[in-house]
């Protein structure tokens, strides 16, 4: 059965029409990972213990988030880690293409509210801390007054 030329057209279209919105989806990608990355580093701050600070986005797909990296050039952001803790290989999001790459934007669109919503409760809690302390500052400076009242 012979090729149809319209097919071949077709998925030619289909073909430059997935290469622009790749790189579309790519751009935008890359945008909310220097947002992610920039507030990460501001809340969580640096692994002490290890080169980098990654967080999980989908433990099944090994896509996670890498920021405030030294020795990974090119590798902060989404990134899939694959194979064992002594031999790790890493490969970004950004750089896969087709099936692979559509369903890690749409773990990463999925991760993005739980992330948002665990740093919203840290928040809170730091919150209640600084009420906590600033009670206890009170506090303290109402005794050393009273103290400072009574040696007089």
């Amino acid at each position: 059965m012979p090729i149809n030329d319209d097919l071949l057209k077709k998925l030619r279209i289909l073909a430059i029409q997935e290469d622009k919105h790749r790189d579309k989806a790519a751009h935008y990608l890359q945008l909310i990972e220097n947002e992610i990355a920039y507030a990460l580093y501001c809340l969580y701050g640096k692994n002490p213990k290890k080169s980098h600070s990654k967080l999980t986005v989908h433990i099944d797909e090994g896509l996670i988030f890498i920021y405030d990296y030294s020795d990974l050039p090119d590798k902060e952001g989404f990134v899939f880690e694959i194979g064992s803790d002594f031999n790790k290989s890493y490969y970004r999001l950004s750089d896969e293409k087709g099936k692979r790459f559509w369903d890690g934007i749409e773990v990463v669109m999925e991760w993005i509210p739980k992330i948002v919503a665990e740093v919203v409760s840290q928040e809170k809690a730091k919150g209640k801390i600084i009420n906590h302390l600033e009670k206890l500052t009170e506090s303290v400076q109402g005794n050393e007054k009273g103290f400072t009242k009574e040696k007089e």
